[in-house]
Protein backbone atom coordinates (compact mmCIF):
# COMPACT_ATOMS: atom_id res chain seq x y z
CA UNK A 1 0.00 0.00 0.00
CA UNK A 2 1.05 3.59 -0.63
CA UNK A 3 1.07 5.85 2.38
CA UNK A 4 0.68 9.59 1.93
CA UNK A 5 1.61 12.49 4.19
CA UNK A 6 -0.07 15.80 3.34
CA UNK A 7 2.30 18.15 1.52
CA UNK A 8 5.09 15.65 0.98
CA UNK A 9 4.47 12.01 0.23
CA UNK A 10 6.77 9.27 1.44
CA UNK A 11 5.71 6.30 -0.60
CA UNK A 12 6.24 2.65 0.19
CA UNK A 13 5.89 0.94 -3.18
CA UNK A 14 4.35 -2.50 -3.48
CA UNK A 15 6.50 -5.25 -4.84
CA UNK A 16 4.85 -7.55 -7.33
CA UNK A 17 6.62 -10.65 -6.11
CA UNK A 18 7.36 -9.56 -2.55
CA UNK A 19 10.66 -9.06 -0.78
CA UNK A 20 11.75 -5.67 -2.07
CA UNK A 21 13.54 -3.72 0.63
CA UNK A 22 11.40 -0.76 1.69
CA UNK A 23 14.36 1.63 1.73
CA UNK A 24 15.16 0.84 -1.90
CA UNK A 25 11.54 1.28 -2.88
CA UNK A 26 11.10 4.69 -1.28
CA UNK A 27 9.88 7.43 -3.60
CA UNK A 28 9.33 11.04 -2.68
CA UNK A 29 6.80 13.43 -4.18
CA UNK A 30 8.40 16.86 -3.88
CA UNK A 31 5.32 18.77 -4.95
CA UNK A 32 4.12 20.52 -8.11
CA UNK A 33 6.53 21.91 -10.67
CA UNK A 34 6.33 25.71 -10.60
CA UNK A 35 4.15 26.83 -13.49
CA UNK A 36 6.84 29.19 -14.73
CA UNK A 37 9.58 26.57 -14.88
CA UNK A 38 10.87 26.07 -18.43
CA UNK A 39 10.93 22.52 -19.82
CA UNK A 40 12.50 20.99 -22.93
CA UNK A 41 9.99 18.70 -24.64
CA UNK A 42 9.42 16.85 -27.90
CA UNK A 43 6.16 16.78 -29.83
CA UNK A 44 5.59 13.62 -31.89
CA UNK A 45 3.57 13.73 -35.10
CA UNK A 46 1.60 10.93 -36.71
CA UNK A 47 2.86 9.59 -40.04
CA UNK A 48 0.74 10.41 -43.08
CA UNK A 49 -1.04 7.32 -44.48
CA UNK A 50 0.24 5.00 -41.75
CA UNK A 51 -1.77 2.01 -42.98
CA UNK A 52 -0.27 2.45 -46.43
CA UNK A 53 3.16 2.58 -44.81
CA UNK A 54 2.46 -0.71 -43.01
CA UNK A 55 1.48 -2.31 -46.34
CA UNK A 56 4.58 -0.87 -48.04
CA UNK A 57 6.87 -2.32 -45.37
CA UNK A 58 5.29 -5.76 -45.75
CA UNK A 59 5.72 -5.63 -49.52
CA UNK A 60 9.41 -4.78 -49.10
CA UNK A 61 9.98 -8.16 -47.45
CA UNK A 62 8.08 -10.40 -49.89
CA UNK A 63 10.19 -11.88 -52.72
CA UNK A 64 8.31 -11.59 -55.97
CA UNK A 65 6.52 -8.41 -54.97
CA UNK A 66 7.35 -5.50 -57.31
CA UNK A 67 8.39 -3.51 -54.22
CA UNK A 68 10.69 -6.22 -52.81
CA UNK A 69 13.73 -4.47 -51.25
CA UNK A 70 12.99 -1.19 -53.03
CA UNK A 71 13.82 0.79 -49.93
CA UNK A 72 13.22 4.50 -49.61
CA UNK A 73 15.66 7.24 -48.81
CA UNK A 74 14.80 9.53 -45.92
CA UNK A 75 13.57 12.11 -48.40
CA UNK A 76 11.48 9.45 -50.11
CA UNK A 77 9.87 8.58 -46.79
CA UNK A 78 9.13 12.24 -46.10
CA UNK A 79 7.56 12.69 -49.53
CA UNK A 80 5.39 9.60 -49.25
CA UNK A 81 4.54 9.04 -45.61
CA UNK A 82 5.61 11.89 -43.33
CA UNK A 83 3.15 14.60 -42.29
CA UNK A 84 2.50 16.94 -45.20
CA UNK A 85 3.81 20.48 -45.37
CA UNK A 86 0.36 21.83 -44.56
CA UNK A 87 0.03 19.53 -41.56
CA UNK A 88 3.45 20.57 -40.25
CA UNK A 89 2.51 24.22 -40.69
CA UNK A 90 -0.68 23.67 -38.67
CA UNK A 91 1.29 22.00 -35.87
CA UNK A 92 3.87 24.79 -35.87
CA UNK A 93 1.30 27.60 -35.76
CA UNK A 94 -0.86 25.94 -33.11
CA UNK A 95 2.07 25.18 -30.81
CA UNK A 96 3.22 28.80 -31.05
CA UNK A 97 -0.30 30.00 -30.23
CA UNK A 98 -0.28 27.73 -27.18
CA UNK A 99 2.90 29.41 -25.94
CA UNK A 100 5.62 27.01 -27.08
CA UNK A 101 8.91 28.01 -28.67
CA UNK A 102 9.78 25.81 -31.65
CA UNK A 103 13.27 24.36 -31.69
CA UNK A 104 14.76 21.72 -33.97
CA UNK A 105 12.51 19.78 -36.33
CA UNK A 106 13.78 16.24 -36.95
CA UNK A 107 14.39 15.83 -40.69
CA UNK A 108 11.95 12.89 -40.85
CA UNK A 109 9.16 15.33 -39.80
CA UNK A 110 7.94 12.95 -37.08
CA UNK A 111 9.26 14.93 -34.10
CA UNK A 112 9.65 18.59 -33.16
CA UNK A 113 11.61 19.82 -30.16
CA UNK A 114 9.93 22.62 -28.23
CA UNK A 115 10.40 24.56 -25.03
CA UNK A 116 7.62 25.80 -22.81
CA UNK A 117 6.65 26.22 -19.20
CA UNK A 118 5.09 23.67 -16.89
CA UNK A 119 2.01 25.88 -16.91
CA UNK A 120 1.80 25.68 -20.69
CA UNK A 121 2.09 21.88 -20.57
CA UNK A 122 -0.73 21.77 -18.04
CA UNK A 123 -3.03 24.11 -19.94
CA UNK A 124 -2.43 22.65 -23.39
CA UNK A 125 -1.86 18.96 -22.66
CA UNK A 126 -3.39 18.41 -19.24
CA UNK A 127 -0.06 17.60 -17.59
CA UNK A 128 -0.19 18.13 -13.82
CA UNK A 129 3.55 17.90 -13.27
CA UNK A 130 5.24 17.04 -9.98
CA UNK A 131 8.89 16.81 -9.07
CA UNK A 132 10.01 13.66 -7.34
CA UNK A 133 12.87 11.31 -6.61
CA UNK A 134 13.25 7.57 -6.82
CA UNK A 135 16.26 5.86 -5.25
CA UNK A 136 18.16 9.14 -5.32
CA UNK A 137 17.25 9.98 -8.90
CA UNK A 138 15.37 13.24 -9.48
CA UNK A 139 12.85 13.90 -12.22
CA UNK A 140 9.32 14.99 -13.04
CA UNK A 141 6.14 13.06 -13.72
CA UNK A 142 2.52 13.90 -14.42
CA UNK A 143 -0.29 12.86 -12.10
CA UNK A 144 -2.81 13.14 -14.91
CA UNK A 145 -3.37 11.36 -18.18
CA UNK A 146 -2.31 13.37 -21.23
CA UNK A 147 -4.74 15.19 -23.48
CA UNK A 148 -4.17 16.76 -26.89
CA UNK A 149 -5.74 20.05 -28.00
CA UNK A 150 -8.58 19.38 -30.44
CA UNK A 151 -6.87 21.29 -33.25
CA UNK A 152 -3.85 18.99 -32.99
CA UNK A 153 -5.51 15.68 -32.10
CA UNK A 154 -5.60 14.30 -35.68
CA UNK A 155 -1.93 15.23 -36.20
CA UNK A 156 -0.09 14.44 -32.96
CA UNK A 157 0.82 11.32 -31.05
CA UNK A 158 1.63 13.26 -27.92
CA UNK A 159 4.00 15.45 -25.92
CA UNK A 160 7.19 13.82 -24.64
CA UNK A 161 9.65 14.95 -22.00
CA UNK A 162 7.15 15.50 -19.19
CA UNK A 163 7.85 12.11 -17.53
CA UNK A 164 11.53 11.77 -16.68
CA UNK A 165 11.59 9.92 -13.37
CA UNK A 166 11.55 6.28 -14.48
CA UNK A 167 14.77 5.63 -16.45
CA UNK A 168 15.59 2.99 -19.01
CA UNK A 169 18.02 0.28 -18.01
CA UNK A 170 20.77 -1.66 -19.71
CA UNK A 171 19.62 -5.15 -20.54
CA UNK A 172 22.65 -7.11 -19.36
CA UNK A 173 22.92 -8.20 -15.76
CA UNK A 174 26.64 -7.50 -15.87
CA UNK A 175 29.58 -7.52 -18.22
CA UNK A 176 32.91 -9.31 -17.71
CA UNK A 177 35.82 -6.97 -17.21
CA UNK A 178 37.34 -8.09 -20.49
CA UNK A 179 34.41 -6.55 -22.32
CA UNK A 180 34.76 -3.07 -20.85
CA UNK A 181 38.48 -2.50 -20.31
CA UNK A 182 41.19 -2.04 -22.86
CA UNK A 183 44.02 -2.82 -20.45
CA UNK A 184 46.41 -5.62 -19.55
CA UNK A 185 43.82 -7.35 -17.36
CA UNK A 186 41.49 -7.48 -20.34
CA UNK A 187 44.24 -8.96 -22.46
CA UNK A 188 44.80 -11.64 -19.80
CA UNK A 189 41.09 -12.42 -19.75
CA UNK A 190 41.11 -12.75 -23.51
CA UNK A 191 44.09 -15.10 -23.36
CA UNK A 192 42.03 -17.36 -21.10
CA UNK A 193 39.32 -17.43 -23.72
CA UNK A 194 36.97 -14.91 -22.14
CA UNK A 195 34.94 -12.92 -24.63
CA UNK A 196 37.62 -11.76 -27.05
CA UNK A 197 36.15 -10.83 -30.43
CA UNK A 198 38.26 -13.55 -32.03
CA UNK A 199 36.67 -16.14 -29.71
CA UNK A 200 33.21 -15.04 -30.75
CA UNK A 201 34.23 -15.27 -34.41
CA UNK A 202 35.50 -18.80 -33.91
CA UNK A 203 32.58 -20.13 -31.84
CA UNK A 204 29.93 -18.80 -34.18
CA UNK A 205 31.92 -19.38 -37.39
CA UNK A 206 31.99 -15.69 -38.20
CA UNK A 207 35.64 -16.31 -39.06
CA UNK A 208 34.47 -17.83 -42.34
CA UNK A 209 32.78 -14.58 -43.29
CA UNK A 210 35.83 -12.57 -42.28
CA UNK A 211 38.06 -14.88 -44.32
CA UNK A 212 35.76 -14.34 -47.29
CA UNK A 213 36.28 -10.58 -46.99
CA UNK A 214 33.06 -9.68 -45.18
CA UNK A 215 34.72 -7.24 -42.79
CA UNK A 216 32.06 -4.55 -42.90
CA UNK A 217 33.69 -2.31 -45.48
CA UNK A 218 31.19 0.32 -46.57
CA UNK A 219 28.74 -0.59 -43.79
CA UNK A 220 27.52 1.83 -41.12
CA UNK A 221 26.32 0.57 -37.74
CA UNK A 222 24.21 2.80 -35.51
CA UNK A 223 24.11 2.46 -31.72
CA UNK A 224 21.52 4.24 -29.58
CA UNK A 225 23.00 4.52 -26.10
CA UNK A 226 21.99 6.36 -22.94
CA UNK A 227 25.39 6.85 -21.36
CA UNK A 228 28.47 8.78 -22.36
CA UNK A 229 31.81 7.12 -23.08
CA UNK A 230 35.48 7.91 -23.22
CA UNK A 231 36.44 8.43 -26.86
CA UNK A 232 39.80 6.69 -26.35
CA UNK A 233 38.34 3.48 -24.91
CA UNK A 234 37.03 1.94 -28.13
CA UNK A 235 40.26 2.31 -30.16
CA UNK A 236 42.26 0.96 -27.22
CA UNK A 237 39.94 -2.04 -26.95
CA UNK A 238 40.28 -2.73 -30.67
CA UNK A 239 44.03 -2.37 -30.58
CA UNK A 240 44.45 -4.75 -27.63
CA UNK A 241 42.11 -7.19 -29.34
CA UNK A 242 44.39 -7.25 -32.39
CA UNK A 243 42.00 -5.28 -34.62
CA UNK A 244 43.20 -2.50 -36.86
CA UNK A 245 42.07 0.88 -35.59
CA UNK A 246 40.67 3.34 -38.10
CA UNK A 247 40.93 7.02 -37.34
CA UNK A 248 37.24 7.66 -37.91
CA UNK A 249 35.60 4.30 -37.22
CA UNK A 250 33.56 5.71 -34.28
CA UNK A 251 31.58 8.95 -34.33
CA UNK A 252 29.57 10.27 -31.38
CA UNK A 253 26.35 12.15 -32.13
CA UNK A 254 24.69 13.96 -29.23
CA UNK A 255 20.88 13.80 -29.16
CA UNK A 256 18.82 16.00 -26.83
CA UNK A 257 22.09 17.48 -25.62
CA UNK A 258 23.76 14.12 -25.04
CA UNK A 259 25.14 13.42 -21.59
CA UNK A 260 27.61 15.30 -19.45
CA UNK A 261 31.03 14.75 -21.09
CA UNK A 262 32.89 15.45 -17.83
CA UNK A 263 31.22 12.52 -16.07
CA UNK A 264 31.08 9.80 -18.72
CA UNK A 265 29.47 7.18 -16.48
CA UNK A 266 26.88 9.40 -14.86
CA UNK A 267 23.84 8.49 -16.91
CA UNK A 268 23.89 4.73 -16.93
CA UNK A 269 25.82 1.51 -16.77
CA UNK A 270 29.35 1.85 -18.19
CA UNK A 271 29.59 -1.87 -18.95
CA UNK A 272 26.58 -1.87 -21.24
CA UNK A 273 27.63 1.34 -22.92
CA UNK A 274 31.14 0.04 -23.57
CA UNK A 275 29.77 -3.27 -24.82
CA UNK A 276 27.75 -1.39 -27.39
CA UNK A 277 30.34 0.98 -28.78
CA UNK A 278 33.33 -1.36 -28.49
CA UNK A 279 31.89 -4.65 -29.67
CA UNK A 280 29.74 -3.29 -32.49
CA UNK A 281 32.67 -2.88 -34.82
CA UNK A 282 34.95 -5.69 -33.73
CA UNK A 283 33.68 -8.52 -35.91
CA UNK A 284 33.09 -5.99 -38.70
CA UNK A 285 36.28 -3.97 -38.25
CA UNK A 286 35.89 -2.00 -41.47
CA UNK A 287 32.42 -0.78 -40.52
CA UNK A 288 31.74 2.75 -39.40
CA UNK A 289 29.99 3.09 -36.02
CA UNK A 290 27.70 6.01 -35.21
CA UNK A 291 26.89 6.30 -31.50
CA UNK A 292 23.71 8.30 -30.85
CA UNK A 293 24.21 9.39 -27.24
CA UNK A 294 21.07 10.59 -25.49
CA UNK A 295 20.41 11.37 -21.81
CA UNK A 296 18.52 8.80 -19.76
CA UNK A 297 15.44 10.91 -19.02
CA UNK A 298 12.39 8.76 -19.63
CA UNK A 299 10.81 7.43 -22.81
CA UNK A 300 11.22 10.56 -24.90
CA UNK A 301 15.02 10.64 -24.96
CA UNK A 302 15.22 6.98 -26.05
CA UNK A 303 12.67 7.67 -28.77
CA UNK A 304 14.61 10.75 -29.88
CA UNK A 305 17.73 8.60 -30.32
CA UNK A 306 15.86 6.47 -32.84
CA UNK A 307 14.33 9.56 -34.47
CA UNK A 308 17.86 10.87 -35.03
CA UNK A 309 19.12 7.57 -36.47
CA UNK A 310 16.10 7.37 -38.79
CA UNK A 311 16.44 11.01 -39.83
CA UNK A 312 20.13 10.61 -40.67
CA UNK A 313 19.42 7.38 -42.61
CA UNK A 314 23.11 6.53 -42.56
CA UNK A 315 23.16 3.28 -40.58
CA UNK A 316 22.04 0.08 -42.27
CA UNK A 317 21.52 -1.46 -38.85
CA UNK A 318 20.80 0.21 -35.52
CA UNK A 319 21.29 -1.44 -32.15
CA UNK A 320 20.07 -0.48 -28.68
CA UNK A 321 20.76 -2.31 -25.42
CA UNK A 322 18.58 -0.06 -23.27
CA UNK A 323 14.90 -0.15 -22.48
CA UNK A 324 12.32 -1.01 -19.86
CA UNK A 325 9.38 -3.33 -19.40
CA UNK A 326 6.71 -2.62 -21.99
CA UNK A 327 4.17 -2.11 -19.22
CA UNK A 328 6.36 0.69 -17.83
CA UNK A 329 6.55 2.36 -21.25
CA UNK A 330 2.78 2.38 -21.43
CA UNK A 331 2.00 3.19 -17.77
CA UNK A 332 1.80 6.59 -16.13
CA UNK A 333 5.17 7.26 -14.48
CA UNK A 334 3.75 8.95 -11.41
CA UNK A 335 0.68 6.87 -10.67
CA UNK A 336 1.56 3.50 -12.13
CA UNK A 337 -1.88 3.40 -13.76
CA UNK A 338 -1.78 1.04 -16.74
CA UNK A 339 -2.66 2.57 -20.09
CA UNK A 340 -1.58 2.39 -23.69
CA UNK A 341 0.28 5.66 -23.90
CA UNK A 342 1.25 7.25 -27.18
CA UNK A 343 4.86 6.17 -26.71
CA UNK A 344 4.29 2.63 -27.98
CA UNK A 345 2.72 4.02 -31.15
CA UNK A 346 5.38 6.72 -31.56
CA UNK A 347 8.17 4.14 -31.29
CA UNK A 348 6.37 1.99 -33.85
CA UNK A 349 6.06 4.99 -36.18
CA UNK A 350 9.81 5.51 -36.31
CA UNK A 351 10.43 1.77 -36.68
CA UNK A 352 8.05 1.80 -39.66
CA UNK A 353 10.17 4.54 -41.19
CA UNK A 354 13.39 2.65 -40.55
CA UNK A 355 11.96 -0.52 -42.11
CA UNK A 356 10.92 1.49 -45.17
CA UNK A 357 14.47 2.85 -45.42
CA UNK A 358 16.07 -0.58 -45.11
CA UNK A 359 17.42 0.03 -41.60
CA UNK A 360 17.36 -3.12 -39.47
CA UNK A 361 16.80 -2.46 -35.76
CA UNK A 362 18.16 -4.77 -33.06
CA UNK A 363 17.28 -4.36 -29.39
CA UNK A 364 18.21 -6.11 -26.19
CA UNK A 365 15.53 -8.51 -24.93
CA UNK A 366 16.84 -8.22 -21.35
CA UNK A 367 18.61 -10.87 -19.31
CA UNK A 368 15.51 -11.28 -17.14
CA UNK A 369 13.26 -12.21 -20.02
CA UNK A 370 9.57 -11.60 -19.38
CA UNK A 371 10.23 -10.92 -15.68
CA UNK A 372 12.09 -7.66 -16.29
CA UNK A 373 9.19 -5.72 -14.81
CA UNK A 374 10.07 -7.03 -11.35
CA UNK A 375 13.73 -6.01 -11.54
CA UNK A 376 13.31 -2.33 -10.73
CA UNK A 377 11.36 -0.11 -8.38
CA UNK A 378 8.58 2.13 -9.59
CA UNK A 379 7.39 5.50 -8.31
CA UNK A 380 3.78 5.98 -7.28
CA UNK A 381 2.62 9.52 -6.38
CA UNK A 382 -1.15 9.24 -6.45
CA UNK A 383 -1.79 8.15 -2.86
CA UNK A 384 -3.54 4.93 -3.81
CA UNK A 385 -2.47 1.38 -4.38
CA UNK A 386 -0.60 0.79 -7.60
CA UNK A 387 -2.74 -1.27 -9.92
CA UNK A 388 -1.15 -4.69 -10.14
CA UNK A 389 1.21 -5.01 -13.07
CA UNK A 390 1.32 -8.44 -14.72
CA UNK A 391 4.10 -10.61 -13.34
CA UNK A 392 5.50 -10.90 -16.82
CA UNK A 393 6.13 -8.00 -19.16
CA UNK A 394 8.37 -8.23 -22.18
CA UNK A 395 11.21 -5.74 -22.69
CA UNK A 396 10.67 -2.71 -24.92
CA UNK A 397 11.70 -1.68 -27.58
CA UNK A 398 12.58 -5.28 -28.45
CA UNK A 399 8.88 -6.13 -28.10
CA UNK A 400 7.97 -4.09 -31.18
CA UNK A 401 7.24 -6.41 -34.13
CA UNK A 402 9.59 -4.44 -36.39
CA UNK A 403 12.56 -4.90 -34.03
CA UNK A 404 14.80 -7.97 -33.87
CA UNK A 405 15.08 -9.01 -30.22
CA UNK A 406 18.45 -10.41 -29.19
CA UNK A 407 20.17 -11.26 -25.95
CA UNK A 408 22.38 -13.81 -24.22
CA UNK A 409 24.66 -15.99 -26.26
CA UNK A 410 25.51 -19.16 -24.40
CA UNK A 411 28.19 -21.65 -25.28
CA UNK A 412 28.74 -25.27 -24.25
CA UNK A 413 32.22 -25.57 -22.75
CA UNK A 414 34.16 -28.25 -20.92
CA UNK A 415 36.59 -27.67 -18.08
CA UNK A 416 39.13 -29.71 -16.16
CA UNK A 417 39.13 -28.11 -12.70
CA UNK A 418 41.91 -28.69 -10.20
CA UNK A 419 41.26 -31.58 -7.83
CA UNK A 420 39.44 -33.70 -10.35
CA UNK A 421 42.52 -35.46 -11.69
CA UNK A 422 42.23 -33.77 -15.03
CA UNK A 423 38.84 -35.33 -15.73
CA UNK A 424 36.51 -33.16 -17.73
CA UNK A 425 33.21 -32.00 -16.39
CA UNK A 426 30.10 -32.67 -18.37
CA UNK A 427 29.36 -29.84 -20.82
CA UNK A 428 27.63 -26.93 -19.09
CA UNK A 429 26.35 -23.56 -20.12
CA UNK A 430 28.61 -20.59 -19.64
CA UNK A 431 27.43 -17.04 -20.12
CA UNK A 432 29.53 -15.08 -22.58
CA UNK A 433 28.47 -11.66 -21.42
CA UNK A 434 25.95 -11.01 -24.20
Amino acid sequence: MVRMVIGRAVLCLPCLLGGVDAARAAALDQGPVAIGDSLAMTVYLRPHRRHALERFDRALQHPGDPLFHRFLTRDGFVAGFAPTGAQCATVDATLRQLGYTIGAVFPNHLAVQVTGTAGTAQRAFGRALHRGSLNGRSGIASLTAPTIPSALSPLLRGLGGTDTLLPSHPGALGAPASMVRGDAAAAADNARGHDAPSNFETRYEVIKLVAAGAAGRGVTIGVVTLSNFQAADAPQFRSRSGIAVGADHLTKIDVDGGTDPTTPYSDGDPGERDLDVQQSGTIAPRARVLAYVTPNRGNATVLDGFEAAASDDLAEMVSCSWGKAESDVSANDATGAPARTFYLDAFHDVFLEMAAQGQTVFADADDNGAFEINRFDHPVFDGGTRVATPFSSIHHPSSDPLVIAADDTRTLVTTAPAGFGGRQEAPRLRRDGR
